[in-house]
């Protein structure tokens, strides 16, 4: 009984939602430049309910939640805060002396047959352990909460933080491109995009909160908002002296984001169509070179910190430790040669794989494209045409927007060249650029039809489905995720969705 009102309530909710974005729809009619104080405050109330949201699926892996017991390596950011405060850059706990007889201890066939103890997933180097990822959350949270509170704060709840802080910055982002360039975007689409994206690029974030995904979500949310900083610095009509503060924000949020995931710190790039459209018209003058060193200053400091702290620990300012760690396979064997064969179909399988069939719900396995799993992505690769329409910003985010599918592109075959094995978790570092691509897309593609409510309608439509495929990639089993450690969630919700027929 409870599974079949269960059912009702949830497909009755589903046929309210569709016919809620109907063509004729009241949602169609206001755009973000018409929105009442009424529908702003929806808005405001759909932004802090995706947080709600993905914040509560951070909790539903007992694993990937921190509160399991072993698993003790997916603490590192907990250990990592300890022994700084004890004056170390490398692991002081017990370690097997044993390690530095190895003739090659990155070899896991030589550790297991010799039988070494180590922490895993730690780099090793001349006889000291040193975590790997990103340095920066440790700066940013862990360590001034130790300082204020005495304690370590659990790595999940740092996750959700930053979750929470990348979710209002896309929002942020989202409503300051649609009101000063694609000011056809409706109310509709804005609420049906901003829950699909923002979930479909912190998807994997929810499903392994801890750990592997602190440094990718802090970095997602450095890079966001450092993008939104330098989008005002150079589209919106200010004075020099005013755009050069914004600009030193973005510069000092992405010079930050190199301490967390280099490969994600990419989007990094975008800033440099961004200076050559700011630079457009003005004479260089030995004042405005000044402003602009001062404004790209954080890169030039941040590099020199992490290429110190690079350097104390590894003897290479431009060694993070991924070549050195111990893991499942060699590292310092990867990355010397390019295998262009294995990047380029690498590429392809992360866009177009067709996702592999279950006998269960969700009824698909990882692994599949992400063009598959979420179709409005394809926005950010096939609306690059340049702008044809005059106004307000006029072609000028031409070179912007083509670049954001190139550097995915980039960062998905760094991927295949410098790791082993491409998880999917993996793709947290390039999905949340190509959901801010498939935004300017979609605004574009906007701009070029004249029935507004009809093309409103078909993209909230499409934004709904993805929203349904990205909940099924979040509910499939895998490596301690919630439905790995509670298989009856699955079988719960497909009773709900069957009436209790099934499940």
């Amino acid at each position: 009984m409870e599974k079949a009102l269960g059912g009702i309530a949830l497909w009755a909710l589903i046929v309210g939602l569709l016919f809620l974005i109907r063509p004729r729809s009241f949602i169609h009619r206001s755009t973000v430049t018409t929105l009442t104080r009424g529908q702003t405050a929806a808005l405001i109330l759909l932004v802090l309910l995706l947080i709600v949201l993905v914040c509560f699926m951070m909790t539903l892996s007992p694993i990937w939640k921190g509160a399991a017991p072993g698993n003790v390596y997916l603490h590192a950011y907990e250990q990592m805060t300890e022994f700084m405060l004890q004056g170390h850059l490398d692991y002081i706990g017990e370690t097997d002396p044993k390690m530095a007889e190895l003739e090659n201890p990155y070899d896991p066939e030589e550790r297991k047959a010799a039988d070494v103890g180590f922490p895993w997933d730690w780099a090793y180097y001349k006889g000291h352990y040193y975590m790997y990822f990103g340095i920066v959350p440790v700066f940013l949270v862990f360590l001034p909460y130790r300082l204020l509170t005495g304690h370590v704060p659990a790595n999940y709840r740092v996750s959700q933080l930053f979750a929470g802080l990348y979710i209002i910055g896309l929002a942020v982002m989202l409503f300051w491109w649609a009101k000063n360039k694609y000011r056809k975007v409706t109310l509709g689409e804005m609420a049906c995009l901003l829950a699909s994206l923002s979930l479909a690029s912190t998807v994997y974030v929810a499903k392994y909160p801890i750990l592997y995904q602190t440094p990718v979500v802090c970095g997602m949310c450095l890079e966001i908002w450092s993008l939104f900083f330098f989008s005002k610095a150079v589209w919106e009509r200010r004075n020099e002296r005013s755009a050069l503060r914004l600009a030193f924000c973005g510069s000092l949020l992405g010079a930050l984001s190199f301490g967390c995931r280099p490969t994600l710190a990419l989007a990094n790039l975008l800033v440099i169509p961004m200076l050559i459209q700011f630079l457009r018209g003005k004479r260089m003058t030995r004042g405005l070179v000044g402003q602009l060193f001062l404004a790209a200053s954080p890169y030039f400091l941040v590099a020199a910190g992490l290429m110190l702290y690079n350097y104390a620990r590894f003897e290479n300012p431009f060694e993070f430790g991924h070549s050195y760690q111990l893991t499942l396979a060699d590292q310092t064997k990867l990355g010397s040669v390019l295998d262009l064969g294995k990047t380029v179909t690498g590429i392809f399988q992360q866009l177009f794989a067709i996702p592999g069939i279950d006998g269960t719900f969700p009824f698909v396995r990882l692994g599949t494209g992400i063009l598959i799993s979420c179709p409005l992505l394809l926005f950010a690769f096939i609306c690059i045409k340049k702008d044809e329409q005059p106004g307000f910003m006029e072609g000028e985010s031409y070179a912007f927007r083509i670049l954001i599918p190139m550097i995915a592109l980039l960062i998905i075959a760094i991927h295949y060249i410098k790791t082993p094995g491409v998880w999917d978790r993996y793709r947290s570092d390039y999905l949340w650029l190509l959901c801010f691509g498939a935004w300017l897309g979609i605004g574009r593609w906007n701009e070029s039809k004249k029935n507004t409510r009809r093309s409103s309608s078909i993209i909230c439509a499409v934004a709904l489905f993805c929203t349904v495929l990205t909940g099924a990639v979040f509910l499939i089993p895998d490596d301690g995720s919630c439905t790995a450690c509670n298989p009856e969630i699955n079988q719960y919700l497909w009773g709900i969705i069957t009436f209790g027929l099934a499940g």
